[in-house]
């Protein structure tokens, strides 16, 4: 059974909750790849494998996943 985790819309005052998938990261380095999974699985319904997203954003085990 996927677990589900709740974010809330910071940006009104009202209590707007999105039911989007909950996904661990698959090693120490994958915080980058288990965030987008979440997001793309939760916009599309799609649920990428981790390593496969880490390929495209330039993850390794060095730095993670850096962004400039």
């Amino acid at each position: 059974r996927q677990r589900q985790m709740c974010i809330r819309d910071s940006c009104s005052s009202s209590s707007n909750y999105l039911s989007a998938p909950l996904y661990r990261q698959e090693t120490t380095y994958y915080c980058g790849p288990a965030s987008e999974k979440m997001v793309i699985s939760y916009v599309t319904g799609t649920a990428y494998a981790q390593c496969t997203l880490a390929s495209s954003m330039g993850t390794n085990s060095d730095v993670g996943t850096h962004t400039p």
